[in-house]
């Protein structure tokens, strides 16, 4: 003869409790950036054959950031990087956006 099965009540699962969400790492560190002064954050594109990466909304809602941002083609970022490692000397860009 078998035993009788055995039943255990249920239990809801431990729910942690929540406060305010807190807020990314990427809109801290806009904030910061905005707040020291950066106008514009250009990134490498670093693709073969002078292709640009386009995928340049890190915070997913496609708004417009508190510090624009581009990519550019490697030979031009490396020309930047190159002007700005000329002693004495001091590097000025005009950067124009359009959507």
């Amino acid at each position: 003869m078998g035993h009788p099965a055995v039943q255990f009540e249920l239990q809801a699962r431990y729910k942690e409790p929540r406060g305010p969400e807190p807020e990314s790492f990427y809109s801290v560190e806009m904030k910061f950036l905005k707040a020291e002064g950066v106008l514009v954050i250009l990134r490498e594109s670093g693709k073969r054959y002078n292709l640009l990466g386009m995928s340049n909304a890190p915070a997913g809602n496609y708004e417009p950031r508190l510090v624009p941002a581009a990519a550019i083609a490697h030979e031009d970022y490396a020309l930047i990087w190159r002007l700005l490692n000329l002693k004495h000397r001091q590097v000025q860009m005009q950067i124009s956006f359009t959507n």
